[in-house]
């Protein structure tokens, strides 16, 4: 479940450090037999890692979140060394961000959605674990997603610089393991030629000042 930020806590959220996450695209039908919740007419962003399951400290039945941008999402559960929701710190300018995008990009499963995210509550510490440093990324009970960012997925753009490999509209290709990802127009040919039997194109998007949205081809 996402909600609207409150007028009241949007002052003190803008104030907070930004930081980047990876996001999973999936058919909303896929979702709700997977996970349940409520039912989405839409394709919706979720944890790319979360699989779902009982916590083994609590018993609390979590599933993968949703992110919705403009709003905000909650963890079903958070402790003192695990639990809530990771994301990785961004600092500095745009260029400075889309670095650790790509980076980001390279280091986890490649799903081609990164998101900009904002912690609403106070941040979860994870320097220090029973007196071991730990590189985690960070913690938070709750983020707000700023915004949305959409990489082509074709291989021919893993090759190429990075401004050139973010879009603001494309093709929405529906693979058979859940994920959707995102394609350059241009790009179609070259990308079915690598994965033309997995799956099929099915919808379009469109980078808005609101979120992404998405059309029938």
């Amino acid at each position: 479940m996402t909600e609207k930020i409150r007028p009241s806590e949007q002052a003190e959220v803008d104030k907070r450090p930004i930081g980047v996450k990876t996001l999973k695209l999936m058919d909303p039908r896929t979702v709700y037999r997977l996970y349940g919740g409520d039912f989405a007419e839409s394709p919706v962003f979720v944890s790319p890692k979360v699989r779902g399951g009982p916590c083994d400290d609590c018993g609390v039945v979590y599933r993968p979140l949703v992110y919705k941008m403009g709003e905000v999402t909650k963890a079903h559960h958070y402790h003192k060394e695990e639990g809530g929701i990771y994301y990785d710190d961004a600092f500095g300018d745009v260029e400075s961000r889309l670095k650790i995008h790509k980076l980001l990009l390279a280091g986890w499963d490649e799903n081609g959605w990164v998101a900009n995210v904002k912690p609403t509550t106070t941040l979860i510490s994870n320097s220090n674990v029973n007196g071991y440093k730990r590189n985690r990324p960070t913690r938070t009970p709750s983020v707000s997603v700023e915004e949305v960012f959409a990489f082509c997925q074709c291989p021919s753009c893993s090759i190429k610089e990075l401004p050139d490999h973010m879009l603001n509209e494309g093709l929405l290709f529906f693979e058979r393991n859940h994920r959707i990802l995102p394609v350059r127009k241009d790009d179609v040919e070259d990308f079915l030629r690598f994965k033309g039997t997995s799956g099929s194109f099915q919808l379009r998007f469109r980078k808005t000042p609101r979120g992404i949205s998405f059309s029938s081809i």
